[in-house]
């Protein structure tokens, strides 16, 4: 049962955007803007004199969310300050996943969005817009904690996005479903998830999914240290427009994996390659980040590509499989067509003899 002092519920309406990677170069100027809005919001320069009434909105106002039951207003249990810039990018080798708000996005990306669908170049904005539900890492379980966001939602037919961030756990709710998906949480206990398992992984057998765990990766889930926020957008926005976006594994191409996530209550969320030679394609001072540097993970690799984008049950499926194979400390990353659930370093030999078997 989801506790209201460690749980926020942003109001913006947010769209998520999956990009074949070779084809992020058409929308590269676009998320480059944002991320300037994002650094100009942190540094205290908003343009909110050149802002329309709509994006005004999305900055400044703040008030609580409001449940309507019955033609009668409850207050919400789940209340949150939101200022409208949520900002997700992620990378992995074949995909490339940006969230933020849609206002931002209609503003900053339509033009590249039609070229998109004109010459269909891959590119997918998906049609439902998401609320972001955040629960504070508490230091619990997290494989068990995955399991208690998304199975309970799952089990009732709502499709999800999930993003284990270094400060939090981030769902992504169709809007449609706000209501519905927060009286889920709040309610629900922790179930027997083994028909979700059982279902995910016939499914893929039957699609010829293959996860991939790659160990050849090293992968750090850290942030950005208090008061280094601006500076690490900074050296990530230089990353973005010196190295090659579209293609990776060369000496000049942008990291391999790689996501950046800042929600509205807390600091930047990092995924990086702990490499050095990789680590410093984005110029981050180890001064910057946090976290010790010993504790790493490999990558899995799920390709959804085949599968239908409004999949039900797929991370509880695959949190459940690998958390009774003991991986308590797992994360996981929802891409667009694609999931990273990042293995740590001491149970790859228990997730390669269950790879293995499929």
């Amino acid at each position: 049962m989801l506790e209201s002092h460690d749980t926020q519920l942003f109001r913006t309406a947010v769209s998520i955007l999956t990009i074949p990677r070779d084809r992020f170069w058409l929308f590269k100027s676009g998320v480059l803007e944002i991320l300037y809005k994002l650094i100009d919001s942190l540094e205290g320069l908003s343009d909110s004199d050149e802002e329309s009434g709509d994006e005004k909105h999305l900055v400044n106002s703040v008030h609580s969310l409001t449940i309507q039951k019955d033609d009668t207003s409850e207050q919400d249990s789940l209340n949150s300050e939101d200022d409208g810039l949520f900002f997700h990018l992620a990378f992995t080798p074949e995909e490339v996943t940006f969230m933020c708000s849609t206002s931002l996005i209609r503003k900053y990306l339509s033009k590249p969005l039609s070229l998109n669908k004109q010459a269909q170049l891959g590119a997918t904005l998906i049609d439902e817009e998401f609320l972001v539900l955040q629960v504070l890492t508490d230091g619990t379980i997290i494989g068990k904690k995955i399991l208690e966001l998304t199975a309970p939602l799952s089990e009732q037919g709502i499709p999800i996005f999930f993003i284990s961030n270094y400060f939090s756990d981030l769902v992504l709710i169709p809007a449609v479903h706000r209501t519905a998906a927060v009286e889920i949480l709040e309610k629900s206990q922790y179930t027997d998830t083994s028909k979700l398992e059982q279902e995910t992984f016939q499914l893929f057998r039957s699609s010829s999914v293959k996860p991939v765990l790659n160990t050849d990766v090293k992968i750090l889930l850290t942030g950005a240290r208090p008061g280094d926020s601006s500076l690490v957008l900074r050296q990530t926005v230089e990353a973005l427009s010196k190295y090659n976006t579209e293609q990776s594994g060369t000496k000049h191409s942008f990291l391999a994996y790689f996501a950046l996530t800042r929600t509205p209550t807390e600091d930047i969320g990092l995924l990086l390659p702990l490499a050095d030679d990789e680590m410093a394609k984005v110029n981050y001072s180890r001064a910057t980040i946090l976290g010790s540097l010993q504790d790493f993970y490999f990558p899995l690799f799920i390709n959804l590509k085949t599968l239908p984008l409004d999949l039900k049950g797929i991370v509880a499926g695959v949190a459940s499989k690998l958390l009774k194979l003991g991986l308590d400390e797992m994360s996981y990353v929802s891409l667009g067509r694609s999931a990273v659930v990042l293995v740590p370093d001491n149970f790859q030999d228990t997730v390669q003899k269950m790879l293995d078997s499929m």
